[in-house]
């Protein structure tokens, strides 16, 4: 069994090989193989399609992929070092928020939108959704070190349940 997240700004639903097999932002089950990935709907996000070799994933390392809404802003560029270190190879992060769009800080900081791959410097951060406290855990740490933009760090905040 394999595993993929695609991701969107917002919740969309997933085709591969023109069958629907989920949806966006959430961790998508698979056989290893050879496909096609497109987003149910309009054709208004790029690339059009993305071909993917699914193999060698886990639950906790999952292949990644992203499509954008067109005209979308790119990425943020990797947070800046302090002082006078040599510049080093940025670490990936993913945080997934299934009720939608959200604000990423990091140590307090904004540092990226929920549902997009996140590239920062190696490092630890506290995490947190920016927005109101409707979502658990509060915080989440995490240590970068060794990550892709193909396998980032996968960190899920989920919506509180309302009575």
């Amino acid at each position: 069994m394999e595993f993929i997240i695609v991701l969107y700004p917002t919740s969309r639903g997933v085709v591969r090989d023109g069958q629907g097999v989920g949806q966006t932002n959430v961790i998508l089950t698979m056989n290893a193989g050879v496909y096609t990935f497109t987003l149910a709907g309009p054709s208004d996000y790029a690339p059009s399609s993305i071909d993917v070799t699914l193999t060698g994933t886990s639950l906790g390392s999952p292949r990644v992929i992203e499509f954008q809404p067109l005209g979308a802003a790119p990425a943020p560029a990797p947070a800046p070092l302090l002082g006078n270190a040599p510049p080093v190879a940025p670490d990936y992060l993913v945080v997934l928020f299934p009720a939608g769009p959200r604000g990423v800080l990091g140590n307090g900081q904004p540092i990226g939108t929920t549902n997009r791959i996140i590239p920062l410097a190696p490092g630890d951060y506290a995490l947190a959704l920016s927005g109101p406290a409707d979502f658990k855990p509060a915080a989440i740490n995490v240590t970068l070190a060794d990550t892709s933009p193909d396998s980032p760090a996968v960190i899920i905040f989920a919506p509180k349940a309302t009575s």
